[in-house]
């Protein structure tokens, strides 16, 4: 009889052309004229593309996959939290800019307006959840509330979405905008009582809601609904994968390397010389022969009062062909695991996350692989925390857009500035301090 095979293991394309094994992940090609054009092959849409909110990735679980990940690995996650203390800084700040000459001077100083706002909306944790969005995902859904009565036109307060929940409505075909925000936990195989529907700000109906979503345009090239940040290259090319496998590889090397020490080598022989008649004994005999002798060899190899001692064996000559006879022999086994074994491509790893993330390795006291010297000095991580904080003011801009809408929509005077407070190592033969403080970025 033949074989029978599962056939879920096996899928064969409609014509029959092309076959895919699950098991060794191999495609399977039947083709009898090998001039043939190849073949476009068409997919289905995933059913979340039908939906009324646009998929978040191939599979709608985008955010969902780069947090798993993340939270499986150490520089990774460190990385990011880095990069979110490093945007916030030393904190929000309001300010004035004055010129005087040809001089900018940025002056400190609160505006009571923004004040009153900033305590009724809890400016910090709307900072900190936007900020981990934003270094995250390269995506805030800031939400915005309209007061009552006299201020039923103005923006009372502002709190933010969390983008891992939030899904952008499927572009209007008429309008060409996206009007609907959606948000659940659930996503994406949330029902409809699931969700959370909120209406997207629109220039032309500016106070038709209570509430609604500011949408944040950051540039992201190609990409209609959902900005991608250019660290997310290191999990689309396979480097945190690989950084994730490691620890498990070791983990497995640790478990199932041999937990021998010795291999004693006893000769066949030797019983039967030892003891006489030892062939004639009965099985039971003979084993409890070999028992004591064994544990006595046990108690000799083990214990820290035997350590040092000397282990003597008798071997025999063969009389006819002068050969030795070989006694007892205690070897060694070597379990040990090499050195270095995997560090190599852990560093490798580590640097491609560090350099995804724009982090410069120094910063994080980590070295290029195989260069014990680039773990980076005192001024080499004060010059690179200066780089670092010298490029957000571009990404600041965008991710303050949402403060100087409230600004504009409110009518507050329009000399506020907001911005964020930053620290400048400095050395201490220049400051004694060791800090100075930059107003803002």
């Amino acid at each position: 009889m033949a074989k029978q095979y599962s056939i879920k293991n096996v899928e064969i394309s409609d014509d029959g052309s092309v076959a895919y094994l699950r098991g060794p992940q191999a495609l399977v090609s039947f083709d009898d004229n090998p001039t043939r054009a190849p073949q476009t092959i068409a997919y289905l849409k995933p059913e979340s593309s039908r939906k009324i909110w646009a998929p978040w990735g191939s599979d709608d679980k985008r955010p969902a996959t780069i947090l798993e990940k993340v939270e499986k690995n150490v520089v990774a996650s460190s990385g990011l939290q880095w990069l979110c203390e490093a945007f916030y800084g030393e904190g929000l700040i309001t300010y004035e800019r004055r010129i005087e000459g040809n001089r900018e001077i940025i002056i400190p100083r609160e505006f009571p307006e923004v004040k009153d706002f900033f305590k009724y909306c809890d400016i910090t944790e709307y900072m900190e959840e936007s900020i981990y969005d934003f270094i995250y995902f390269k995506n805030i859904f800031p939400e915005m509330y309209f007061g009552r009565g006299k201020y039923a036109e103005t923006i009372v307060n502002l709190s933010n979405k969390e983008a891992a929940f939030s899904r952008w409505g499927v572009m209007n075909k008429k309008t060409r905008k996206i009007d609907r925000f959606y948000y659940s936990a659930d996503f994406p195989g949330a029902r409809q009582e699931q969700i959370n529907q909120v209406p997207v700000w629109d220039k032309k109906r500016p106070t038709a809601f209570p509430k609604f979503i500011y949408r944040v345009r950051f540039a992201s090239p190609g990409r209609t609904y959902y900005a991608k940040p250019a660290w997310h290259s290191v999990i689309d090319s396979g480097w945190l994968d690989v950084s994730n496998n490691i620890p498990k590889l070791k983990q497995s090397l640790l478990k199932n390397a041999m937990s021998l020490r010795y291999h004693i080598r006893i000769p066949k022989n030797y019983w039967s010389d030892k003891y006489k008649d030892y062939d004639k004994l009965t099985p039971d005999r003979q084993k409890e022969i070999r028992q004591e002798e064994l544990e006595q060899m046990n108690e000799f190899l083990t214990g820290v009062e035997n350590a040092g001692k000397a282990f003597i064996s008798h071997y025999g000559i063969d009389k006819r062909t002068g050969n030795e006879i070989p006694g007892w022999e205690i070897l060694k086994v070597d379990t040990s695991i090499p050195d270095g074994t995997l560090t190599t491509d852990q560093s490798e790893a580590n640097a491609m996350i560090l350099f995804a993330l724009n982090i410069d390795p120094t910063l994080k006291g980590a070295g290029l692989p195989n260069n014990k010297q680039s773990a980076g000095s005192g001024s080499d991580k004060r010059e690179a925390k200066l780089i670092f904080t010298s490029q957000l003011g571009m990404m600041r801009s965008r991710f303050l857009s949402p403060l100087y809408f409230i600004k504009q929509f409110n009518g507050w005077d329009e000399k506020i500035e907001f911005g964020f407070r930053d620290i400048v190592l400095t050395t201490l033969d220049k400051n004694p301090a060791g800090i100075e403080v930059k107003n803002p970025a």
